[in-house]
């Protein structure tokens, strides 16, 4: 595995997180993304923003293609 490929754990973090966005974007409730991202930079090996919006963007992805709900913007 390369530097800069994700671990599971990493992985399942930021999936639990953005489920958790989703969560509260489907509810009507306020949420923050930078708040998030920057609360999941550590769990993330220290990612850059970038990256975390990139996987934020194949997670959004993954879920339009199975015709599921995904964070909007």
């Amino acid at each position: 595995m390369s530097s800069h490929d994700w671990s599971r754990y990493e992985v399942e973090a930021i999936v639990a997180d953005y489920l958790s966005m989703l969560a509260s974007e489907l509810a009507g409730t306020p949420y923050n993304k930078t708040v998030h991202r920057r609360a999941l930079m550590p769990a993330l090996n220290n990612r850059s923003d970038q990256a975390i919006e990139f996987k934020h963007c194949n997670i959004s992805a993954a879920l339009l293609d199975a015709g599921f709900p995904y964070i909007g913007g």
